[in-house]
């Protein structure tokens, strides 16, 4: 660009009167360079910034002086000489002046006369030392999040870990002597282990609950939404439903799919763990001989509405805006009802997380209908495997002996598997108390399956398990991962390493042989 002459320019600013109070006002520090690169002039905004006393003493020098920190010297020099190449830059960097640092950002612009010599460069600073120190807060409270949320992340593996450690004994070995009470135990025990059973049941889904709540709210839940089909998770939920609806004499209908399948983005076990919380809620709140209706709708602008409706006693009107709150239960039975008031709450933010929404319309002495609008996938679907729940212990093995290592650290958990695994006098169990004896174990003796705890004292079971998959000798060998660890990315992180299930404690005694069976057949 064609300019005045760097004399001319410095006249401007200097003498001419409404030129040098519209520069010397503005909050912009101005300052002109000539062609090599020295000081001709600075502005008052800069001069007060930098606490110079006469400004005369730096005309004619270089700038940034020898007493500006040499990074800052380099980049303004690095720029200056991009600037004597006719390229106009901007730029950020910092000055310390009485110990402290300010911030400066500048854009650098030079000028040439028509024979295209450059003739003087103009540099316009603006202070923003307070912009940084908001960024930087902004950072620094950003990093203290991510630690705090990594804190609490490890808290609750810890805790998920901690609390099913010990449920599974008292679950585990409750469910071994209900196989046996026929013919061990008298009415009265029978009813009293029916109790510890039911009890031990309700707290493992209060822990889970919890637990999910917490991680929901601070963040740390990991969804893996996917093209998923809706229509056999629905089905598979009834089926799961039909039992506890059969106890409590509600009839549980669902309305047929006209198109046989629908496809949603959702996260396939979250999407199953809502679902499964409405129709459970609408069985449980129910009137006595009620009934639960479940439905599709397909809703404008690419959503499907999934409704369950029930004849139960409805919400009044003064609860319906606590509803999604947790540990809040408002129907008249709700005290003999087993639950933790925490379902919905976690519904609703799981539901919201895969983009979608959760609502009810309620007339109390009625019913209610609860309903969750899903957007529809336009990708193909993801293959769904439902799981039929059974109660049969009885093995379907016809093969010869097998051989199965466990490694666990605590006696008690060997122990139920132990006891679990006496019924089947196809299985012999070999046991180690630690990784690197389990890993020896299944070198010498060649086990045909490896049930593997992960968290142990000597070495995670992760890390044996991928010792085991480098050595010739045990790398054909099926793991089970069995583990209190049950967060979802613990989960997906085993399976993707190629373990062949992972089963969380407490046990689950039919699902457990199940899983074996699985393996062996």
């Amino acid at each position: 660009m064609k300019k005045l002459t760097l004399e001319a320019l410095l006249k401007s600013v200097n003498e001419d009167s409404s030129v040098n109070s519209l520069v010397q006002s503005s909050p912009v520090c101005h300052k002109i360079f000539d062609p090599d690169f020295k000081l001709k002039f600075m502005s008052k905004s800069g001069v007060t910034a930098l606490k110079i006393e006469d400004i005369e003493d730096f005309y004619g020098k270089f700038f940034p002086t020898d007493s500006a920190p040499k990074a800052t010297r380099d980049i303004v020099d690095k720029y200056m000489h991009l600037a004597s190449r006719g390229e106009t830059n901007t730029i950020e960097y910092s000055f310390e002046v009485d110990r402290k640092v300010l911030w400066y950002r500048t854009t650098i612009s030079p000028f040439f006369d028509a024979g295209d010599n450059l003739i003087y460069i103009t540099a316009d600073s603006m202070d923003i030392t307070e912009r940084k120190r908001d960024e930087n807060d902004l950072i620094k409270a950003r990093e203290e999040a991510v630690k705090a949320n990594h804190a609490k992340s490890e808290f609750l593996s810890r805790m998920s870990h901690e609390l099913r450690t010990p449920m599974n004994a008292i679950l585990g070995f409750t469910q071994l002597m209900e196989m046996n009470a026929q013919s061990k135990l008298s009415d009265t025990e029978k009813k009293n282990l029916g109790m510890i059973s039911s009890a031990g049941k309700h707290l493992l889904e209060l822990i889970n609950e919890v637990l999910d709540l917490s991680r929901v709210e601070s963040g740390n839940i990991e969804l893996s939404i996917k093209a998923t089909d809706m229509v056999p998770i629905v089905d598979n939920v009834i089926f799961i439903s039909q039992s506890l609806a059969d106890e409590k004499g509600i009839s549980l209908e669902c309305h047929e799919f006209p198109l046989g399948k629908c496809l949603i983005d959702v996260d396939p076990l979250r999407f199953k763990q809502v679902v499964l919380n409405l129709i459970s809620n609408a069985i449980k709140y129910n009137e006595p001989n009620g009934s639960v209706v479940v439905s599709y709708e397909s809703q404008n602008s690419g959503v499907m509405r999934l409704g369950v409706r029930d004849t139960g006693h409805g919400i009044p009107g003064d609860k319906k805006d606590k509803l999604f709150k947790p540990f809040e239960r408002f129907d008249v039975d709700a005290e003999h009802i087993e639950g933790t008031g925490i379902g919905l709450t976690i519904s609703k933010q799981l539901i919201e997380l895969m983009n979608g929404t959760i609502g009810f319309e309620s007339v109390p002495g009625e019913g209610s209908f609860f309903y969750i609008d899903v957007p529809v996938s336009v990708k193909a679907p993801l293959s769904i495997q439902v799981e039929e729940e059974t109660g049969s212990i009885q093995s379907s093995l016809t093969s010869n002996k097998k051989k199965i290592l466990y490694i666990e650290d605590i006696p008690g958990n060997v122990e139920l598997v132990r006891q679990i695994l006496n019924h089947r006098e196809e299985i012999r169990l070999l046991s180690a108390s630690t990784a690197l004896a389990g890993i020896e174990l299944a070198q010498s003796e060649t086990p045909d399956l490896i049930l593997m705890d992960i968290q142990m004292p000597d070495m995670d079971g992760l890390t044996a398990f991928k010792r085991l998959q480098a050595k010739d000798e045990t790398n054909s060998i099926p793991v089970i991962a069995l583990t209190a660890d049950a967060l979802g990315a613990d989960i997906e992180k085993a399976l993707d390493m190629g373990f062949r299930n992972y089963i969380t404690k407490p046990l689950d005694v039919p699902s457990f042989l199940n899983a074996i069976d699985e393996v062996f057949a």
